[in-house]
This record gives structure tokens, sequence and C-alpha cells, in this order.
């Protein structure tokens, strides 16, 4: 199923959520929503589910307008699941009744051995009599999950769909839900607070800002090459390091840094921590913080002229706070504008 906003506005009051988004998820695509709270991620999932009524714009499903400003079609009609953040589970019914909610049209036996398979999906099979008061929020999740992959909807509208399940579980039934889902075509958009989540099974993300889009691409795209400032610091550690380019280069308080595109004039250089590498001829700074972070060293830095920067390397590094070190950036970086940037 593909999935149309067009200068999608949803209000509450004098309060704008969506503020004209345009936004298409091909048939079979994985679109991840990020921004901050209050951005309109959630809103603009609602929409589509048609819990929450269009001010203006449209919605469309498969080409077929289910909302217009004018027009709503309800949520029973749009053949769209929906996984709430709340898991919304029917209280008098067992985590296997809730799941065979949605299948009364299929034979008891097929009824059955759907719940079977999809209880086993989510880790939860000898839960399958329990009530969801009986459960913990992450066992009340995989079976909110469960339910909405249980009647094979073309599109899924997933909110936090993992975020309560443990650790120790969250990989493993995140990755069978996903491989579920992907084996099967299914048309998905989610939203999610952790950044990595999103990049491992997004195809594309659409960061969101007061209601505002602020750029939509693949996760490799959005993390390496941003638009602005916003969209660099959202998706991860960052250094924006002001300067003047002047086409493939950029002079900066790092020194002289190669570009990755064409660029001129007052930029900020996009520095992920990773990035910095030790360099005899590099520019001295001084280290002030050091955390052991398993997998690298996390250092806070100070340049001579009072520049800090977050700097990772590697775990083999002994710098200590008081060291002094000689940092370069190693290949080329890429810039936005640097608009409030010092």
């Amino acid at each position: 199923m593909k999935l149309t906003l067009e200068q999608l506005r949803v209000c509450y009051g004098e309060t704008v959520a969506l503020a004209g988004l345009d936004l298409e998820v091909a048939s079979g695509e994985w679109l991840g929503l990020l921004g901050p709270s209050g951005s309109g991620k959630t809103s603009a999932l609602r929409a589509i589910a048609g819990f929450e009524r269009a001010s203006g714009g449209r919605v469309l499903l498969d080409d077929d307008v289910v909302a217009d400003g004018r027009t709503h079609r309800p949520p029973e009609r749009r053949g769209v699941g929906f996984v709430f953040q709340e898991f919304a589970l029917f209280p008098h019914l067992s985590a296997a009744q809730n799941i065979a909610f949605g299948l009364r049209h299929l034979p008891k036996d097929a009824r059955a051995a759907r719940v079977k398979r999809l209880l086993a999906r989510v880790e939860m099979a000898e839960y399958a009599d329990r009530a969801p008061s009986a459960l913990s929020g992450g066992q009340q999740q995989r079976i909110a999950l469960a339910r909405a992959l249980a009647p094979d909807p073309p599109a899924l509208l997933m909110d936090e769909p993992f975020g309560s399940l443990d650790p120790a579980l969250r990989g493993l039934v995140r990755e069978r839900v996903v491989e579920a889902l992907r084996a099967g075509g299914r048309t998905v958009v989610f939203i999610s607070h952790d950044i990595h989540e999103a990049f491992a099974i997004a195809d594309r993300i659409a960061l969101l800002r007061d209601g505002v889009l602020q750029q939509i691409g693949a996760p490799e795209e959005l993390y390496g090459r941003p638009t602005s400032a916003f969209v660099a610091g959202f998706l991860g550690p960052v250094n924006l390091i002001p300067g003047d380019a002047a086409g493939q280069r950029m002079s900066t308080a790092l020194g002289d840094l190669r570009l990755a595109h064409e660029a001129r004039g007052p930029r900020a250089a996009v520095v992920r921590p990773h990035m910095f590498a030790i360099d005899p001829g590099g520019v001295a700074v001084t280290v002030e913080r050091r955390v052991f972070r398993g997998d690298r060293v996390e250092l806070a830095v100070r340049s001579g002229s009072g520049a800090a920067w977050q700097v990772d390397l590697p775990t083999s590094s002994d710098a200590r706070p008081g060291d002094t070190l000689r940092l370069a950036v190693a290949g080329a970086v890429w810039t936005v504008p640097s608009d409030g940037i010092v």
C-alpha cells in the first residue's frame, strides 16, 4: 500500500501540530518519523490512521483519498494496522484473545494457528492465557504488536513499537517482527526515539520540527549530509565548527579542512567525534574529560583558542585529563549553514 500526504495540516484549536506536510511512502517501504517532542510525529501517524481529522490537505492510501479536510474515512475502513504507544489491550480478554480479536472472519482452526504463530514470533507463547493486567509493560507491548500483525494489514503504523521491551529481548523481537513484515511486503511508518533503531530498520527517515519537515532521505544521507545544524545535532553527537569555505576547502579553528561538496562563505563543518585522528601536524588540544564507553574512549578537549570539541578515540588510547594531543580531521567533511553557530 502506498501512503501519500499532501500539504497535510493538523490543528488543535490555535495550535498547529502539522503545518502542510508532504510525504510519499512507497509500497513496501519503511519510513521512520523522527523529531523532538511536539514535532508532529504522532499527529501525522494518527491522521494517516484516521484517529485525527485533517484540518487541511489530503491523505491518500493507494491513491484513494481518505481525508481532505472535508472527507474523513473512519479508521476501521482504512485497512491500516496501528500499534499504539499505550498498548490499548482489551483488559477482559487474554493475551491470545486480544490477538485473535481481529481474526473473527477466519475459521476457528486457522484463527488458532495464526495466534499461535504470532505468540511465538514475539516470544510470548507461554503467556497466551494471561490477562493484560498480569503482564509487564514490555509483555503487553509484544501482545499489542502481535495483535496489529494478526489481520495481515497491507500497511502498519507503529508508535514506539519496541520502546518498552527489555534490552535483552528488544533486538530479538524487533528482528523477528521486521523480518515478518518485510517478507510480506508491508508498508510501515513508525515513530522511534531510538536513533540507532531507526537507522537499523528504516529505508528512509523523515525528520520533523514544530510540524515542519526538516529533511527526508536514507539514514546515511541524513547522518552524513544534513541540511542544517538542527538535523546534524539531532541525529547524533557532532561538533559544528564555523569557518570560511572557498570551494573544496574551508579555513577553521581545526585548520584547513577538505570539503565533501562545493561551498563558499561562512559555513559550519559537520565533524562527528569519530572523524578525529591523532596527527603530529594537527591542532594542539588539552584533554578535559575522559569517559570509557566500552567500544571507544570519549574525550572532551579544548584548543588554545578556547574551542571545545567532543572526540572519540579507540580504547587503546591512554589520553587522560590534562594531557595534550594533536588532532586532525580524517577525510572530507560536510557543511551546513553557520547561522547562530559561534
